[in-house]
């Protein structure tokens, strides 16, 4: 192990969420199997716990991580890497009407905008201080990578 190896940084999204969404499939699940609901409430509880293991799924799978080979980020059907060669900058962007996330932009002109659900604070946050937690990530991130940028 060389000086310039470190742990690599990740952005999940914590276990428990995902077994709280789990959980709560098991309930509407489970009530429709012993309580037997009327027809609504049947609808109602399969269409939440199709909708809870859908967003467990999704809670499980995505992340966002950056090592020594580069950035990665892994969405539900699909996942992209870029080597720290090919970054250009990593940015604080708005997507949309105060939608901001982290853009890591290449040499080429292509970027790769990072799920704003692994990085957005979970409690409520002024859009200030969250531009400012989202710029101090970033700052880490292109820290991390330059060693390797050469």
């Amino acid at each position: 192990m060389t000086d310039s190896a470190h742990a690599p940084l990740e952005w999940r999204v914590p276990p428990w969420q995902s077994a709280i969404l789990f959980l709560i499939t098991a309930v509407c699940a489970a009530a429709n199997i012993y309580v037997h609901p009327s027809a609504l409430v049947r609808v109602v509880t399969i269409a939440a716990g199709v909708a809870t293991v859908v967003m467990g799924v999704l809670a499980t799978r995505v992340y966002f991580v950056v090592d020594d080979d580069g950035v990665g980020v892994r969405r539900l059907l699909r996942e992209r890497s870029l080597d720290w060669a090919d970054i250009e900058s990593v940015s604080v962007v708005e997507r949309g009407f105060d939608v901001m996330t982290l853009r890591v932009t290449c040499h080429d002109g292509s970027y790769l905008d990072v799920p704003q659900s692994l990085v957005m604070p979970t409690k409520p946050t002024g859009k200030a201080r969250v531009r400012a937690q989202l710029g101090d990530i970033a700052r880490q991130i292109m820290s991390y990578g330059e060693p390797y940028r050469h």
